[in-house]
């Protein structure tokens, strides 16, 4: 019986915290850039806090390698944030 009750709050309470599909959007603007290596550049600037923050994000990953031929994108994630001597 508790496990109903609990199934229950649960669902109610993912209903109700569901986004509104009228729900505002936040929108700010982004200027694009592509250089010349195809490398691809979005920026926004905000001067209402003196901090900065940068990403990198790569459109490769586990699910772009080939059957016998994986780990590539894991060994580079190491090669990028924990260095190689070679």
């Amino acid at each position: 019986m508790r496990s109903w009750i609990l199934l229950l709050v649960l669902c109610i309470t993912a209903i109700a915290t569901r986004a509104k599909p009228d729900s505002p959007k936040v929108q700010f603007s982004v200027d694009k850039y592509q250089l010349e290596n195809g490398l691809t550049v979005l920026l926004h600037q905000d001067s209402s806090v003196p901090t900065i923050s940068y990403h990198t994000w790569f459109r490769v990953g586990s699910r772009d390698e080939e059957p016998g031929y994986t780990g590539i994108a894991h060994l580079f994630e190491h090669m990028m944030f924990k260095g190689a001597k070679r």
